[in-house]
């Protein structure tokens, strides 16, 4: 009996939940530089090394770019991130810094590879005076 009290729940929780959110998908993407932020600030400098794109919940691949030392979020809708790594294959985060929100200024920092990560925001459509109607979920 409980088992199906509990199957029940979930369930009606589940049919809930559908008819008061929904799922939005955010994007982002980001460029690595061999250039720097000019000390009177804008954008990076030198060299474009690559760029990635993420579009759909989740990891990117792993972007290799031997040397960067500047990167730049582009375009960006809701919640997603930039991981740095100092190796060629995304294993090793960067000390200090290794991860960057989409929409946020340049930074300068040596890294050899990264990675775009988009999360999942979901989106109340009938907030019970919710000042914040939606969460980030990365």
């Amino acid at each position: 009996m409980k088992a199906q009290f509990s199957t029940l729940t979930t369930a009606i929780l589940g049919v809930f939940l559908a008819a008061h959110t929904t799922v939005a998908q955010n994007s982002c993407t980001a460029v690595a530089y061999l250039g720097q932020i000019p000390p009177a600030g804008g954008s990076c400098t030198g060299q474009e090394l690559g760029d990635a794109s993420q579009n759909a919940p989740g990891f990117g691949r792993c972007e290799e770019v031997t040397n960067g030392s500047c990167i730049l979020t582009e375009a960006f809708e809701g919640a997603c991130a930039i991981h740095l790594y100092s190796d060629s294959n995304c294993n090793t985060p960067i000390t200090g810094g290794n991860t960057i929100m989409c929409g946020d200024p340049p930074t300068n920092v040596n890294f050899n590879s990264f990675q775009v990560e988009c999360c999942f925001r979901i989106v109340r459509l009938q907030p019970p005076l919710d000042p914040n109607p939606h969460v980030d979920v990365c």
